[in-house]
């Protein structure tokens, strides 16, 4: 893919809404590859009945890690 021809390794993630479109394109990055980071303070949640949790624990499952700003 074209990030890939870059030469780009690794994806920070940021906005609405965590539990659901930031998720989805967190395990698309890890199945593309990328290492990939959620910048925590830079992103919300719906939590929907419990949503946010099962997001962040699916995405920590398949690597994905948290950071905050001060750490970019």
């Amino acid at each position: 893919g074209y990030l890939k021809e870059l030469g780009v390794r690794s994806i920070f993630l940021a906005g609405l809404a965590t539990d659901f479109c930031i998720q989805y394109s967190a395990l698309d990055g890890v199945a593309a590859g990328f290492k990939v980071r959620l910048v925590e303070d830079a992103c919300r949640g719906i939590d929907i009945e419990g949503s946010l949790a099962a997001a962040w624990a699916k995405m920590e499952s398949v690597g994905v890690g948290r950071i905050n700003s001060g750490d970019i």
